[in-house]
This record gives structure tokens, C-alpha cells and sequence, in this order.
């Protein structure tokens, strides 16, 4: 058996390196034995040598091993410790065990101390390895949980469940509402996936395994939830691996994108009756050059585009349709969250009017007014803006030329006031 271990020895007598030393050297290879007869001796060379044992005498020159273990316990360092002594009385060797010594062995039986040795090595191996696997697990609850906390705010579901048995092991508040079950209630579920409609189950295993084989798949699927009483709510799910090595665990988050399904439909249907119902608008709307006229929906996401908006902007409907209307303002504005506060306003007051700079396709930036006016579901929720905004350009350069002229015409009176009043 080759194995290599760093022995250091507690011991007055260099006797009892020898004696040890014959033993070990007929079932182990060791590197080096290191053997320290007083204290300060102990303190140093553990920290400088990091043995992988420590064998002590009990009796030593004005202290024993129970000091020698008191020290030991004062490094936070977790090593193994027997007692390779004569005998004790069995107090004595009952207290040196509670004060943290592995083993107790007799100088003249040390045919045990091979076996013994690689037994307490092995054991604070494994302790060592539980602890850090704990630690390691307190750090990602406190992880999880501060994300949770963040993600339950903003009204997102999390939860985490074990890969091969999907046994849930942790879920926020926002996952309960939004399932409708107590956090007990989750947690005694058998699966998972008893949380998800049965039509659903097989697509989203697909997906989960893909994410772990890391191949490329989307961030995110859409699966629906069976809520407490059998009812259904479609969500929107992102799944991670935790980072954590002790075992396979799939961190879920959820957010209820039923509503935002509900009024994208209900925005179809209202676009679809515009179109049906009111042609003579569409020719209009299409018709009008001299200003840009265009819808957005409750994001800003442009969804429809006239021909003036294409001559006043640039962009063609292709191009823009799908985009964020935030890319008609300028990076100042962008920084204040105009575009955001324009909608909000526009939603308090139910119309919001204002001038400012405008950016073209071409980057180049032109002074226009604008309107926005939202377009409200039967719940009186927005779902969607009609912008309609006017090119000031020309305005706005006739009144910077007449300004600046009567501020040339004011200095001219003042210069002419001076002279006079010289004269």
C-alpha cells in the first residue's frame, strides 16, 4: 500500500520517532515525520508544514495532549489526532476523545496504528468534504433566496426542483400566487412537472435537457401552469442549472403572461376591426404626408407606419415595424426616460402633447410636436398609443432667425443709446 503522508510526531523522546517510524515503515510509504516536543515548536511547524496526522504523547514537559488538543482547536485547522501513549486511566483517555482525539493507542499494541491513522484520515477527509459541500450549499440558498427576493418584487416566480427526482426543494411567495398553492402545498408535491398541463410536460423536458446539454435553445419557453382548483395560466419560464456540484438542481423562474396575452389579443381584434370596419381610415392615414402618423403598443413597440412617418423619419415599414419608437429620440432624452414618461403621461391625462428634437434614420436631428393618445381596452387598459407628430423644422429655424434678429436689433438700439447719451 503507497501511500504518502505527512506525519507530525507531539513527542519528548526521539525513542518513540524510531519506534514509530519501524511500524509505519512495514505498511506505509511516508514522506516525513516531523517530531516537536514543546508547544511553540507545535504552533509552528503546523502551520507551516500542514501535516496530515498528528500523533501526541499524553504526558509532556509541564503540559499534556489535552493542552496540545486545546491548541489545535485555537487553529480552526482540521487534523487528525491519536494518542500514542502508555496507558491511562480511563477518565483521562475519555476526555482526550471529547476534546477531539480520534483514537487512543497503546505504545506497546501499535500494530493498530496503520489502520488507525488511515481511518482518521479518511474520516476528516469526508468531514472536510460534508462541510465545504455544506457551505457550499448555505451559499447558494442565500444566493437563490436574495435573487428570489428580488424576483418575487417584480412579481416573477421562482422555484428550484431536483433534476432526477424533480423533488422541489425551494419556491418564493410570487411562485405561490401565481400557481395558487401554499409554499407546504409545493413543496410535498411528488414532481415537478405535476405543477405543469399534462400536454405541456413532454415539450418542456425537451427543453430543459437541451439547456443542459448547452446546446442552442432559446432562454426562455412558453408552458402553462395548472393552477389550485384546475385552473390554467400561461407563463413565460427560464430554466438554469444551479451552480452548485453536489447535485443536478433546475432553477425555474415564471412570469404570468396571461394579461399581456389577453390584450395582445384584444389589440388584434381591435386592429382587425379597424381594417374591416373603417377602410376610408386606413386611405387617410396612408394619405396624410405632411405628418408622421404611427401606432405603438403598450411597450412602444412600433405596429403600424404611414407614409409621412416614412418621408418625416426615414424608415420604411419594414424596417421599423417590431422596433422600439425609443429610437426616435435623442441620447439626452433616452438618459431622462422621456419615451417611458411620455406614455405614462399620456395614459394619466389620456393625451400628451410636446415639442422637442427628433432623430431621423440618418441620425440627423429635427425639431417636431408630437401627440400621443392611448387607445384603451373594454377594462380601460392601454393597449396601444397613436402618435402623430408634425415636422417643425422649417418653424423652428424662421423663429431662431427672427429671435436672433431682434436680439441683433435690441443690441443695435443700445449701441445707438450710447452714442447719444456720449454726444
Amino acid at each position: 500500500m503507497a501511500v504518502s503522508i505527512r506525519i507530525l510526531l507531539m513527542s519528548e523522546q526521539q525513542e518513540d520517532a524510531h519506534l514509530i517510524q519501524d511500524v509505519l515503515g512495514k505498511v506505509l510509504q511516508y514522506n516525513t515525520l516531523f517530531r516537536v516536543s514543546t508547544r511553540v515548536q507545535f504552533m509552528q511547524e503546523i502551520q507551516e508544514s500542514l501535516p496530515d496526522i498528528i500523533l501526541s504523547n499524553y504526558s509532556l514537559n509541564h503540559f499534556t495532549a489535552l493542552d496540545v488538543l486545546h491548541d489545535l482547536r485555537s487553529t480552526n485547522l482540521h487534523v487528525p489526532f491519536i494518542l500514542v501513549t502508555e496507558p491511562l486511566p480511563g477518565q483521562t483517555a475519555v476526555e482526550c476523545i471529547k476534546s477531539g482525539a480520534d483514537d487512543y493507542i497503546l505504545k506497546s499494541d501499535l500494530k493498530r496504528l496503520p489502520g488507525s491513522m488511515l481511518d482518521a484520515i479518511d474520516k476528516h477527509r469526508r468531514q472536510r468534504k460534508r462541510e465545504e459541500a455544506e457551505k457550499e450549499l448555505r451559499r447558494q440558498r442565500e444566493m437563490h433566496e436574495d435573487f428570489f427576493e428580488m424576483q418575487g418584487m417584480a412579481g416573477i416566480g421562482c422555484a428550484i426542483f431536483r433534476w432526477h427526482s424533480n423533488t422541489i426543494v425551494f419556491v418564493n411567495d410570487a411562485f405561490c400566487r401565481i400557481s395558487g398553492y401554499g409554499q407546504s402545498e409545493i413543496m410535498s408535491m411528488p414532481s415537478f412537472f405535476k405543477l405543469i398541463s399534462p400536454d405541456k410536460v413532454y415539450p418542456l423536458e425537451l427543453f430543459m435537457r437541451k439547456r443542459m446539454a448547452q446546446s442552442r435553445q432559446a432562454d426562455t419557453i412558453e408552458t402553462v401552469l395548472v393552477r389550485k382548483g384546475g385552473g390554467r395560466v400561461e407563463v413565460e419560464m427560464s430554466v438554469r442549472q444551479s451552480s452548485s456540484e453536489q447535485e443536478h438542481r433546475q432553477v425555474v423562474t415564471v412570469r404570468d403572461v396571461s394579461e399581456q396575452k389577453h390584450l395582445e389579443q384584444e389589440l388584434q381584434n381591435v386592429m382587425t376591426a379597424l381594417r374591416e370596419r373603417d377602410e376610408h381610415f386606413r386611405l387617410l392615414f396612408d394619405g396624410v404626408k405632411d405628418y408622421a402618423m404611427f401606432m405603438i403598443d403598450p411597450v412602444g413597440k412600433v405596429i403600424n407606419w404611414n407614409s409621412g412617418a416614412e418621408r418625416i423619419l426615414g424608415y420604411g415599414a419594414s424596417d421599423i415595424i417590431g422596433t422600439n419608437f425609443s429610437c426616435f429620440f435623442t441620447s439626452e432624452d433616452l438618459q431622462k426616460k422621456k419615451p417611458q414618461s411620455n406614455l405614462a403621461v399620456a395614459m394619466e391625462s389620456n393625451r400628451f402633447e410636446d415639442e422637442g428634437w427628433w432623430v431621423r434614420r440618418d441620425t440627423s436631428k429635427f425639431w417636431a410636436s408630437v401627440i400621443f393618445s392611448p387607445l384603451r381596452s373594454q377594462k380601460r387598459e392601454p393597449i396601444a398609443y397613436y402618435v402623430i407628430l408634425h415636422d417643425l423644422s422649417e418653424h423652428k429655424r424662421t423663429e431662431d432667425q427672427l429671435r436672433r434678429q431682434g436680439e441683433d436689433l435690441r443690441a443695435l438700439a443700445r449701441h445707438l443709446q450710447s452714442v447719444r447719451e456720449e454726444e
